[in-house]
């Protein structure tokens, strides 16, 4: 929890908003790896347009691997841990 308030203070605001609309869609995904939930193919389908669609809104910023830009992996990891 305290690494999501960190890189909410390091990473600009579209770049917050643009994770934070890829919760559910990894809800999605963890519900069905490791609760067993049964998706759909076309469920499987939006979701990876939902993907997709926040990496074209992060893919400027999104830089994981540089070391000026930690914030994005404060967040990343806050977000996977937090679901």
């Amino acid at each position: 929890m305290g690494l999501g308030f960190a890189a909410l203070a390091c990473l600009p605001l579209p770049a917050v908003t643009a994770i934070g609309f890829a919760a559910p869609l990894l809800a999605v995904v963890f519900a069905a790896m490791y609760l067993d939930e049964r998706v759909p193919k076309l469920n499987w389908l939006a979701v990876l347009m939902g993907m997709v669609g926040v990496l074209i809104v992060l893919y400027p910023r999104f830089t994981v691997f540089d070391r000026s830009t930690s914030g994005y992996a404060e967040l990343l990891g806050a977000s996977l841990m937090l679901g």
